[in-house]
């Protein structure tokens, strides 16, 4: 039993046994075994209120005869989960959302309400919808039984649904996440709702439903949060809590950082500082310093840098030349909504093979994503910079290098035609149908049209490279000797303030 308790109940014998002994003490030994006997019997109710989330024998037997064919379902105790909502950063509205839910089935309500029962949680893939779910577990004290949307799907072919909500039961108000979900599986959803619904007790499971799916939706549950990538507060606020516990170096400028991280996730983030301190550790040094968060981030970003990896010295020329006019047309319009962040011409590693530089362009706090047809523009003259400055400098043409530009720059241009209206090929028209379902001479034009945009963004990308060759020139031998160049370096490199 809890050592409190035992301490408790050992005071109030002794209180007891004096009580006896010695008569002229009676009122402080009363006023005493009062408190006492109030510690003990709220002691007790909390130990054993506590004691609620550990499965006995007869619930890990339902549990596994339940899952016991579903690999992809897991259970977790709350002392088993690190995290709770005060270590994760941002994500405000969701945990004051799912902290309202607990006090609903924790205390008794003033109104006849029906309590409630689902809540669906959507975002991108590696947002921390599951993180958030454990965390809530961990914060209302109760299991969290995780699974996916398909597995309660096969489960069901073999067991009723009031079958399953029961012996979910067995856990008290447990919390059942499920993942995945896709529009094949939402009647059973909504099914399993209904059911739950049917008892209105506070023993009745909790439903976290996952999805990265866009415009899904469960008209049943009574909450639906989205998870966005965290704003410039909310980062800052995700690195504060990460750095907290680690040492940093004292100039580590930490809103900066929260500017470079515009598009990760709180998980990315996370990753980032972890390989921070990891590279700091392999330097021997006592402290975390903003180069190591430049490098993991850049580590996260591009992948692993390729040591090993043996290139000519005239194929590492052509790529600072590359990297450089990526970067200098980054900086040379400086109306888009990017802004130049770093260049790199050290091979990276990655999953589909070898990259052999890299041009970081970051999104300004202030853009959103409606880009303007000159945004558009803009962004296929980045694309395109990488092969302008091969050809203005080597008179080269096309090479390997220059694919995945190639195809970005189409992507923009097929974008600006097909989803967006920009030009007079559709007019106002979005295709949205399957390409089938339009004509022969449709798709020609719009090719054609796509062609006609590259062609004519490439010859203004490589007149304004011609326009500032010193620049480039300048740009491409400073990465050669250094490899790697930050915005700072660059600018103060160029003249640019």
């Amino acid at each position: 039993m809890n050592k409190k308790i035992l301490f408790l109940i050992c005071s109030l014998y002794l209180t007891t046994q004096l009580y006896t002994y010695n008569q002229t003490i009676k009122y402080f030994i009363g006023t005493a075994y009062t408190a006492i006997t109030s510690a003990v019997t709220i002691k007790t109710i909390q130990y054993y209120k506590q004691k609620k989330v550990v499965p006995s024998n007869k619930q890990q037997k339902t549990l596994d005869s339940l899952f016991a064919k579903q690999m992809q379902t897991q259970c977790f105790k709350p002392k088993d989960i690190t995290k709770k909502f005060s270590d994760i950063g941002g994500y405000s509205y969701a945990k004051e959302t799912l902290q309202f839910v607990n006090n609903c089935l924790s205390n008794e309500q003033p109104f006849e309400i029906q309590l409630p029962s689902c809540i669906l949680i959507t975002g991108p893939s590696g947002i921390g919808k599951t993180t958030l779910a454990q965390a809530y577990a961990k914060e209302s004290n109760n299991l969290l039984v995780q699974t996916t949307a398909q597995n309660i799907t096969d489960l069901l072919k073999t067991t009723k649904m009031n079958t399953l909500i029961n012996d979910l039961r067995e856990f008290g108000p447990c919390i059942l996440l499920i993942n995945s979900i896709n529009e094949l599986n939402q009647k059973v959803i909504s099914d399993l709702i209904d059911e739950i619904n049917a008892t209105q007790n506070r023993s009745k499971p909790i439903l976290l439903i996952g999805t990265s799916i866009e415009n899904i939706s469960i008209p049943k549950a009574d909450y639906t949060v989205h998870l966005n990538y965290p704003n410039i507060a909310e980062r800052l606020e995700i690195l504060q809590i990460l750095l907290n516990k680690k040492e940093c170096k004292s100039d580590l400028d930490i809103d900066y950082i929260a500017k470079l991280c515009r598009g990760m996730t709180g998980l990315t983030i996370e990753k980032m500082i972890n390989q921070a301190c990891l590279i700091a550790l392999k330097n021997n040094q006592k402290f975390i310093t903003t180069q190591d968060i430049y490098q993991a981030r850049a580590t996260i970003m591009l992948g692993e840098e390729g040591k090993n990896v043996t290139l000519s010295n005239e194929k590492i020329k052509v790529t600072a030349y590359h990297e450089a006019g990526h970067a200098l047309m980054t900086i040379l319009q400086q109306e888009q909504p990017y802004y130049f962040d770093m260049v790199s011409i050290l091979p990276r590693l990655k999953s589909f093979g070898i990259s052999l530089g890299a041009s970081i362009r970051m999104s300004s706090e202030e853009a959103n994503q409606k880009y303007s047809k000159k945004e558009f523009l803009e962004s296929i003259n980045i694309c395109l910079a990488g092969a302008a400055a091969e050809e203005l400098i080597f008179n080269i043409t096309s090479s390997a290098g220059t694919q995945s530009d190639f195809k970005n720059a189409t992507n923009y241009a097929h974008d600006m035609i097909c989803n967006f209206g920009m030009t007079n090929i559709l007019g106002k028209q979005i295709m949205t149908k399957p390409v089938d379902h339009y004509s022969q001479k449709t798709l020609e034009k719009i090719d054609e049209a796509i062609t006609t945009i590259l062609d004519e963004q490439y010859l203004i990308t490589y007149n304004l490279l011609k326009e500032n060759i010193d620049k480039l020139e300048l740009l491409a031998q400073e990465l050669l000797k250094k490899e790697t160049l930050y915005a700072h370096e660059v600018y103060e490199l160029l003249g640019i303030k």
